[in-house]
């Protein structure tokens, strides 16, 4: 009964990995997987760059998808679902294939400890390499190499490790060492799986492309060394790892009393050397303390390295009848790991709803190429990175082709005389990278003919007193469980019903702000003031931050534009809400 119970427990945790997958399909294609994403699709055909060939296998799903036709929202979603049958395809082969219920659950840990940010990338080469280390440890440790199909699969599986990511070579250097240890490498695999990684190393230094290369050359700066003779940070950084690779706590002081209990503390010196080495070049490389998508990457060897040698070296198939009883038990630990995934991608559902909006108003004025200034656009949710003109791109792309819009800030307008490069033929796909409309592939978008337009202007208002009955801001949503002193971004409309058109470049002083209210009676309480996103020619939708009360109580809140320092609008309409301790 508890081993059964156990198995239909993993079966859950990927089924909710799967409707997450589902529900946050748009969130899920930021920075990296929305470049990969976009590769593939526009071309039809893979995308590899760095000889990360593992990449192939996050793009086989969107492949088929838009080989047969199918509308570009149903080819994200199918993309987004087809990360988590990835893993979920090296659990079933781990698993119930290779009949190793230890390596399923291993699976399952290295899908799910150490990500949070890494959920909404789904394409994250390292981890791909990562999962298949599984099935190659099973392979390994179980001489199935001895029958030629799996001996090609060992290697297929070692080559396409150390290809994904340069830190995975990690994986197999500590498995050679720590086979060594064990068993004084009893078989001539171990040299052939040497060879092979001598192989991949010249050939991931001498064919290295430009990108590959600058990150080799940045191993010699210095630029951070002082980080790692700094207590603060190094406080900041223990209470960082501690709590957020907890999962990985455990599995340590674990290994250290079963290490000592089997004598195999050599081995287990050898893990602590590699993860000290980890965490000394990632903080060497960057600044490595707070939680980032490239810092989870940086860290991801730790997750892999502690798994492998928990699993394949402390942990035997003696203990496996243990393991799969306890398992519901142990799952309970990758709960508040989903828990944190959904919280975590707060910011995204909100600059995904940022972009919703402000595409579907753009779309209504009937262009397709606008500017933007960074500061009327950027918000602390809306994680401005090299992708966004592409994620506006594909996000606008989901009501049709002709529906695109090419959405950059003036900024990377700018960037490196991309103004000079541009023409009505042409976009800005990347701030380092102009390229022509054709390029697209016109079953999924469409540019007009065009240059880009600024949405951010400066204009002297003549008649202000005009806006006084003619201008009205509406609540779009109530506000839920609000706790005194927090802050928030609510979503409001604002009617403009004269022929006035106003300016929203911030230095002509025009902000929108609020008003708290007790009992009819306005407080003096210190407002926040949020900047238009556009000028507001018509109606318009965008978010206002606003700080509430400093004690609960029932209160209301009005909102107010200012420009030039003069509020302007209907006075009155206010919203009740109840602010909680």
């Amino acid at each position: 009964m508890l081993k059964r119970l156990g198995e239909y427990s993993i079966h859950f945790i990927f089924g909710i990995l799967i409707v997450l997958s589902i529900v946050l399909y748009k969130e899920r294609l930021f920075v990296d997987a929305s470049y990969y994403f976009f590769k593939a699709i526009n071309s039809g055909f893979f995308h590899v760059e760095h000889g990360r060939v593992v990449l192939v296998f996050s793009q086989i799903a969107p492949l088929i998808a838009s080989f047969l036709g199918l509308p570009l929202k149903l080819v994200m979603l199918i993309a987004s679902i087809g990360n988590e049958l990835f893993y979920y395809a090296i659990f079933l082969l781990t698993f119930y294939g290779l009949k190793n219920r230890l390596a399923g659950i291993a699976v399952l840990a290295i899908h799910l400890i150490g990500q949070t940010w890494l959920f909404y990338v789904p394409m994250a080469e390292i981890y791909y390499g990562a999962a298949l280390m599984i099935p190659f440890m099973v392979i390994l440790k179980s001489k199935g190499y001895k029958d030629q199909k799996y001996l090609l699969l060992l290697f297929s599986l070692q080559w396409l490790i150390m290809t994904s990511h340069p830190l995975n070579f990690s994986l197999v250097v500590f498995v050679l060492i720590a086979e060594f240890i064990e068993n004084k490498w009893n078989g001539k695999v171990y040299f052939q799986i040497t060879l092979l990684t001598f192989f991949a190393l010249i050939v991931q230094f001498t064919a290295a492309d430009a990108y590959e290369q600058d990150k080799i050359s940045g191993l010699s700066s210095t630029a951070n060394l002082n980080n790692l003779f700094d207590l603060s940070y190094l406080r900041d950084l223990a209470i960082y790892l501690l709590s957020y690779y907890y999962e990985l706590v455990i599995l340590i002081i674990l290994a250290i009393v079963i290490s000592f209990k089997k004598q195999k503390q050599l081995a287990l010196v050898i893990l602590l050397f590699f993860l000290g080495a980890i965490i000394l070049l990632a903080n060497y490389r960057g600044i490595a303390n707070t939680n980032t998508w490239y810092t989870e990457i940086m860290y991801a060897p730790l997750v892999s390295l502690v798994i492998v040698f928990f699993v394949f070296y402390i942990l035997n198939r003696h203990n496996e009848k243990v393991v799969v009883q306890l398992l519901p038990i142990i799952l309970l630990v990758f709960l508040p790991r989903l828990l944190m995934i959904w919280n975590g991608g707060e910011d995204l559902r909100n600059r995904m709803t940022q972009i919703e909006y402000l595409t579907d108003q753009l779309q209504e004025k009937g262009g397709s190429k606008y500017l933007i200034e960074e500061e009327n656009y950027s918000r602390d949710y809306s994680l401005m990175t090299w992708s966004n003109p592409l994620d506006v791109l594909m996000n606008s792309a989901l009501d049709g082709a002709e529906k695109t819009i090419s959405l950059c800030t003036v900024g990377e307008y700018k960037f490196e005389k991309n103004a000079t490069k541009l023409n009505d033929s042409s976009f800005i796909f990347r701030r380092f990278e102009v390229l022509p409309n054709t390029f697209l592939n016109d079953y999924y978008f469409e540019l007009d003919k065009e240059e880009y337009v600024n949405l951010n202007t400066a204009r002297t208002i003549e008649d202000i007193d005009r806006l006084d009955t003619a201008l009205t801001i509406h609540l779009l949503e109530d506000l839920e469980s609000p706790k005194a002193k927090d802050s928030a971004y609510v979503w409001v409309k604002i009617f403009n019903r004269s022929a006035i058109t106003i300016p929203s470049l911030p230095r002509e002083k025009v902000y929108l702000s609020y008003l708290w209210f007790k009992d009819n009676n306005i407080l003096d309480e210190t407002t926040l003031k949020t900047t238009l996103m556009i000028d507001i020619e018509e109606d318009f939708i965008q978010d206002v931050k606003i700080a509430f009360p400093e004690s609960s109580g029932d209160y209301q809140v009005e909102f107010a534009l200012y420009l030039n320092g003069t509020r302007v609008g209907e006075k009155g309409k206010r919203y009740k809400l109840t602010v909680a301790e």
